[in-house]
């Protein structure tokens, strides 16, 4: 503990405010040296100088310089309008504009194969509104872009953006296409990944974010090309070749919910080639993501599964291919113009980004970045 007793943070909210100690000590009226032992903890600032420098970071006192052992708490609109489990609800925040939303990680937003760190916990909810009880004391939250989608991706490029723009976060929701376009209609998720085909036109995407998000302004961009198929063991010891394989005696599958772009693959599948749903053992069997599906696939616990190429990679699986698709980003207009959106899309398109994104599950990135729709 610092020798003056208090825990303070001027330090982190300096550097988050992108100033120099020199910088921040002329703006308050010290020297250097004296803001260099505030920050260190070998001095406290008196009440005049404490209130200049929450006034120059944008801070309270309080945020500044806490009591040991000092709990805080903060006001947070929950992600989700219902989370089912029992204990201790473990959330992460995402900080914008209109205030801090808390991502539950558990249930349905779980991560998954891993216990991601939270910022706090859940200490008292009304509705959707909810006080989060922080684990460190109060600091700046970086501006957070909230991301829904599927893509397994989408945790690999927000390390990239991140280690690149340290002012900003990314939060990810997992979810299917339809949830994805719901919780950014809602105001939930600032940008949705989606990949759906139109059964009537055969285009990806447009026509389902036309249907869901009518008459909202929005911009489509391309993110990367990938294959959708049915993810096996090494050496497909149960020979699956097709779909029309899954109705064979004994081989069991996993697959994903309704809405999602993996579900729309296979029953296009499964009805191309005649063979009804209820028919394939383990259809009702459902896993929340493609990483799951191939996690299953991998521990024997089922023959087969519908997902992309990037997860059978993941595991060490073989991928029998059904589809080329197109995996897009909607936003809405307003939100394409924001400085962290140009910054994660500034990221995405570097080489060494793009390189990565094609050696962990073969995307075509040729056509990352571009505007492909602005509707309606």
């Amino acid at each position: 503990m610092p020798p003056t007793g208090l825990h303070n943070d001027v330090h982190r909210w300096r550097t988050r405010a992108g100033l120099s100690q020199r910088e921040l000590a002329a703006h308050v009226g010290t020297s250097r040296q004296t803001l260099n032992a505030i920050e260190a903890g070998r001095t406290v600032p008196g009440t005049a100088l404490a209130l200049r420098l929450g006034a120059a970071l944008g801070a309270r006192v309080e945020d500044l310089f806490q009591m040991p052992g000092r709990v805080v708490e903060v006001p947070a609109r929950l992600a989700v309008p219902r989370v089912h489990g029992s204990g201790p609800l473990r959330v992460t925040l995402a900080a914008q504009k209109r205030g801090l939303t808390a991502i539950p990680l558990a249930g349905e937003l779980a991560p998954g194969a891993w216990l991601q760190g939270a910022d706090g916990v859940l200490c008292s909810r009304r509705g959707r509104r909810v006080r989060v009880r922080l684990f460190e004391p109060a600091s700046p939250l970086a501006e957070t872009v909230v991301v829904a989608g599927c893509d397994p991706t989408l945790p690999l490029v927000a390390g990239h953006f991140e280690r690149a723009h340290p002012q900003y976060r990314v939060a990810w929701l997992p979810a299917g296409s339809h949830r994805a376009l719901e919780w950014l209609r809602d105001g939930t998720a600032q940008i949705a990944g989606v990949h759906l085909r139109d059964p009537r036109t055969g285009q990806d995407n447009i026509p389902l974010v036309r249907r869901t998000l009518k008459d909202r302004r929005v911009v489509v961009m391309a993110f990367v090309s990938w294959e959708q198929g049915l993810i096996v063991a090494p050496g497909n010891p149960r020979g699956v070749h097709d779909v029309g394989d899954l109705g064979r005696a004994g081989v069991t599958i996993i697959n994903r919910e309704r809405g999602s772009g993996a579900r729309a693959v296979l029953d296009a599948a499964l009805s191309a080639h005649g063979i009804e749903p209820n028919t394939i053992h383990g259809y009702a069997r459902l896993a929340p993501s493609h990483l799951a599906v191939a996690q299953a696939v991998a521990l024997r616990l089922v023959d087969a599964g519908i997902g992309v190429r990037a997860a059978a990679l993941a595991f060490g699986l073989d991928f029998i291919p059904l589809q080329q698709e197109r995996y897009d980003l909607v936003m809405p207009a307003a939100v394409a113009s924001r400085p962290a959106v140009h910054a994660l899309l500034d990221t995405v398109r570097r080489r060494g980004v793009r390189a990565e994104l094609a050696a962990v599950g073969e995307y075509d990135t040729a056509r990352l970045g571009t505007t492909l729709a602005v509707l309606p």
